[in-house]
Order: structure tokens, then sequence, then C-alpha cells
């Protein structure tokens, strides 16, 4: 079956995938886009005229929607699901990475506290359903998750307050390198699969997710994020000049892939997570990034930096799920 396209499947992936295949912008060899937009990215010129829908930034990426043909329902658009936000992050500790843990986070302060009272109270009922069809997977893919099987080795009860969760790696790894990539499944749930392990590829190139924080600032940055990354586009009604921007992003894309080579040389999907993750890391450790990130601020330079990385690893993970 073949889709006739999808909104969301990444930071500009597929627009940027389809102008360096169409400018024969050379990508390191690793990386085989054919299979992708095959699949995925021939029809996305009609659709820049509604391009809005697609100047996302990291973090705000809603995960895959797929417009079907006329008569036949739209498939899948995520609305959430209990803890789904806690498992976006992944914070570098000790050579290896941790997912989100309450009593880690020194964003909360006072709010520690009060949380550990409220969780005290609620806590010893809660308990993950991995028979929810939010996530648009059938309920077999969702018990093999990493959140469930951590909830079953705990006998399906959840101490907020006692609890790491699994990593973003661990998680989008999980349906980008063992759902995605396994043709046993439908297309439309590996493409699902597809869209939901690329929101945690760009969730690990925001700040508060790489540091393990809830608050300080955290809703602001991903904000400003999104809004540096509208500007640089200017005047979106102006569709020559969207196309101009992208074309200059392709460029730079391929200008990252030739300064960041040992992105392009991942394996799996886990690990171009864990990689954006170490690239955070040292980019929060430069300057005054993370006294500034705690503030909520960042630059349109910044955002240019983060945002083509975040593109680059979608681009890697994209070819690694689908070649």
């Amino acid at each position: 079956m073949r889709l006739l396209h999808h909104q969301l499947i990444g930071l500009n992936t597929l627009i940027i995938m389809e102008i360096i295949k169409e400018k024969e912008l050379k990508l390191p060899e690793e990386i085989k886009v054919d299979e992708v937009l095959n699949l995925l990215g021939r029809k996305q010129k009609k659709n820049r005229k509604e391009f809005k829908k697609y100047l996302i930034a990291p973090d705000l990426v809603r995960d895959i929607y797929v417009e079907m043909p006329s008569g036949i329902p739209d498939l899948y658009d995520f609305k959430g699901h209990n803890f789904s936000a806690l498992q976006h992050f992944i914070v570098p500790k000790n050579n290896g990475f941790r997912g989100y843990n309450w009593d880690e986070d020194e964003s909360l302060g006072i709010r520690e506290e009060i949380g550990d009272i409220i969780m005290s109270i609620f806590s010893i009922n809660v308990k993950y359903d991995p028979t929810v069809e939010e996530y648009g997977f059938k309920p077999e893919i969702m018990k093999k998750s990493p959140m469930n099987e951590l909830i079953n080795k705990r006998k399906k009860e959840i101490d907020l307050d006692d609890f790491t969760f699994p990593t973003a790696a661990e998680v989008g790894g999980y349906y980008g390198d063992k759902v995605a990539k396994n043709k046993k499944f439908s297309i439309i749930t590996r493409v699902k699969a597809a869209g939901f392990a690329l929101h945690f590829v760009m969730d690990a190139c925001c700040a508060h997710h790489v540091l393990g924080y809830l608050l300080k600032g955290h809703t602001d940055w991903e904000k400003n994020l999104e809004l540096n990354w509208q500007s640089i586009f200017g005047n979106l009604k102006d569709q020559k000049r969207i196309n101009e921007k992208l074309e200059e992003i392709a460029n730079k894309v391929i200008e990252y892939f030739n300064e960041k080579p040992e992105l392009s040389k991942a394996t799996s999907v886990k690990e171009v997570i864990e990689k954006n993750a170490k690239f955070i890391q040292n980019w929060l450790n430069e300057d005054s990034n993370k006294e500034l990130a705690l503030k909520g601020i960042i630059t349109r330079k910044q955002t240019k930096k983060i945002c083509i990385r975040a593109i680059a690893s979608c681009i890697v993970a994209l070819s690694i799920m689908f070649k």
C-alpha cells in the first residue's frame, strides 16, 4: 500500500530529504534516502502551500499523522498517555544514561516535597495500561515496550517518587529499531512507529530533557525554540522565500554531516538518540548555554544549530528504519 503523504514525520525531515535528492547533494554513503522517499516523501511538494504545518521545532513535533485517500479515515493522531512525557528524558550519567527521576530533578525545589505528599497518597494505585489505543499500536506491541516491561517488574504498580523512567533512547529505540524496522508488521504500523521514534530523536535535542528537569524554563525554552525556528523562514505566506530557506537548510545539513561524520555512522535509532543527548550535553557546557536554558532563553543562532542537528539525526534515523 502506498501512503499519500505524512504530516509532521519530523522536523521538516522529508522536505529536506526530497531537496537533497532533487539537487543531487552528496550525503554520506551510509545514508540511503531512496527507500524513505519512495514510501514517504515523493508527494511533499504538493503540501508546501501548507508549510506552516511543517515548521515545527524539536519536542513540539507531534507524532505521525497519516492522511489517507478519500473515503478512508485518517490514521493515528497521538493524544497522549499517562506517564508518556516522562519517557522523553535522557540524562548522560556515569558513562551511561538514565531516564527521568523525580528525586534527581533539581528544578522542582519545594514542589518536590509537595509532590511527595501528593504521590504518596495516589501512587499506590497508579498503573500503566498497555492496552490503550492512543499510541495507535496493537496491545502486543505495547506490552513489549520498555515502559511496560519495567512496570511488570514492579508488579504493575508505580511509586513515582522512587521510580526512574526508561530513557528516551530505550523507548525511541524500541519503536525505531524493533517495530519500524521489522517487516513482519504492516507498513502502517511501521510508519506510526517511525513517527514515534523520531519524536524521541528530537526530544534528545532539547536541553531540559538532557538535564532531566521538568521546570526551570523548560516550557519557555521549547516555545522560544519553536518561535525562533519559524522566524528563520520569514513571511510564511511567501512560498518562494520558504523554498529558498529550505534549500539553504538542505545545504547546511550536508555541511553538518561533513563536520560530524560520526552521526551518519550510527547503526541504530537508539544510538542516534544517545548521540544527540551527548551533543546537547556538550552544548550545555559551552559558554552560558545552561544558565540561559534554565531561564528559558535560546537565541536564533543557537536554534539553527540545534535544529540542523535535529534534521540530520532524523534523516539518519529514517535511513536506518527504512533502508
